[in-house]
């Protein structure tokens, strides 16, 4: 009996191509986000102008969350990593996508206190997130939500980011890859991975998750912050980063 052929392995696409492919991105959604605009100026939005505003700010989120990690995809040598405790993390998490927008009251960012530090690079950790984020609202169909949260895994923590959808299916091969959600899933592994960590995506019977693992410290030095909607103060900045999270508690 002759052997089956061996898959064979696909190989993983370079940071130049992962940049080129999110400078597309970037600018079809800046199209997106002047055209919209105009039509706001010349009155043409429609009945619901918060709605059509709340899409802009949607579009320009995302636009920056691909421009955020262009960066830490490029940079050459030793990554730059920081102490930061997973309740910041979650904070400028919120406060980055807080939104009238229907898809952002979809959102449910979770508590989390009492976990221990990790050593990440806090900007390159936030707009991979946000990216993530954005992309699992786009995935799952109302009413469905998406949860976000972190927990203890050991000598880990893990942020994961839960939907009822069919969150981040198997990414297609060739130009397709470096597109969409594709993209977004190709830079989120590979920027993880440049700072020591894992990422995965999981199915189970009620829906999906893409969890992001990274080494903790032996103990947290800090203790967790509520990342609330109260903690947000309705702030909607796009560009609040974990650094700045910890500066305001400082």
């Amino acid at each position: 009996m002759s052997a089956s052929p061996r898959p064979r392995s696909v190989p993983r696409p370079t940071a130049r191509a992962l940049v080129l492919g999110l400078c597309h991105e970037v600018g079809n959604l800046l199209a997106g986000v002047r055209l919209g605009a105009h039509l706001l100026a010349e009155g043409r939005a429609g009945e619901d102008v918060r709605e059509s505003a709340a899409a802009i700010e949607s579009e320009s989120a995302r636009a920056g969350a691909f421009l955020g990690q262009i960066r830490p995809l490029l940079e050459t040598g030793r990554p730059r990593r920081l102490r930061l405790a997973p309740a910041d993390v979650l904070v400028a998490l919120e406060r980055s996508l807080t939104s009238p927008s229907r898809s952002a009251r979809r959102l449910r960012i979770a508590r989390a206190r009492g976990l221990r530090d990790v050593a990440v690079d806090p900007d390159a950790l936030h707009h991979v997130l946000v990216a993530l984020v954005l992309a699992a609202l786009d995935d799952t169909a109302e009413p469905g939500a998406v949860e976000v949260g972190a927990r203890d895994e050991g000598g880990f923590v893990c942020f994961a980011i839960e939907g009822s959808g069919d969150l981040f299916e198997t990414p297609p091969r060739g130009a397709a890859a470096l597109r969409g959600t594709a993209l977004v899933l190709a830079c989120a592994t590979a920027i993880v991975r440049r700072q020591a960590g894992t990422l995965r995506v999981e199915r189970h019977e009620t829906g999906s998750r893409v969890s992001i693992r990274l080494r903790a410290y032996a103990a947290s030095r800090s203790r967790g912050v509520r990342a609330s909607s109260s903690a947000a103060g309705g702030s909607r900045r796009s560009q609040t980063t974990p650094r700045a999270a910890r500066a305001r508690r400082q």
